[in-house]
């Protein structure tokens, strides 16, 4: 597939929406602006990373149907930053026409760590042992040690307990959660894989990705991985 921008085609007529402001908007920003694009920016921090190196910002939460709306009609296409969105507009958005990719119906999809992780065994691909949470009761059953993972609203670590024992479970996340077993890990690694409108799919080399333990998050991300 050739990857190449059409030197072609005057990408100054299009007008992109980015829904987030911060490092990963500020970066789809740049490259946008270098192909000639007109970047549109929603993100209720005023000056946010961002707005600083796009041509406009619109200043609204990401659950603000009105400032949502808006972006997306200002916009030729619209994409994410963050999947911390309200779908609900933009499903009826995307339905009559607009062009928003990923589909906000994927987005709602990931927006739910349960739900991916039901169609990913749905599909055949091999995940941990899993079950939700409907008891306190669930939880002991399925034996220590145990991952407690918030269905929504989890990034950075966040929502992600680790439960060792049972006198972890004062510790377990007051929010609807599901568990799953802890896997011995001898590394962590990520692909991306991109697929445009014509089905055409590119993947990107692997990573390598270590972790702060301390707070779960990522602290470092090494390409290539060391396979």
């Amino acid at each position: 597939m050739d990857t190449a921008m059409d030197k072609n085609f005057n990408y100054s007529t299009l007008k992109l929406g980015i829904i987030g402001g911060g490092q990963l908007g500020k970066i789809i920003s740049q490259k946008a602006k270098k192909m000639g694009f007109h970047v549109t920016i929603l993100d209720p921090t005023f000056n946010c990373p961002a707005a600083q190196v796009s041509d406009k910002q619109i200043v609204g939460g990401f659950y603000d149907a009105e400032k949502l709306e808006q972006l997306v009609q200002e916009s030729d296409v619209t994409t994410f930053e963050i999947e911390h969105v309200d779908t609900g507009i933009l499903k009826k958005l995307y339905d009559h026409g607009h062009q928003i990719h990923p589909s906000p119906y994927l987005i709602e999809l990931i927006q739910n760590k349960y739900a991916q992780k039901k169609l990913l065994a749905e599909q055949g691909i091999p995940v941990p042992r899993y079950k939700d949470i409907e008891t306190e009761e669930d939880l002991s059953a399925f034996g220590f040690p145990v991952i407690q993972k918030a269905k929504r609203e989890g990034y950075d670590g966040k929502g992600v307990m680790l439960l060792r024992s049972e006198a972890d479970l004062q510790n377990r996340i007051q929010t609807d959660s599901f568990i799953e077993e802890m896997v011995d890990i001898d590394k962590e690694l990520a692909i991306l894989v991109a697929r445009n409108s014509q089905d055409e799919i590119k993947c990107y080399p692997i990573v390598e990705m270590l972790f702060d333990e301390r707070v779960n998050i990522c602290d470092i991300v090494m390409a290539p991985a060391r396979l």
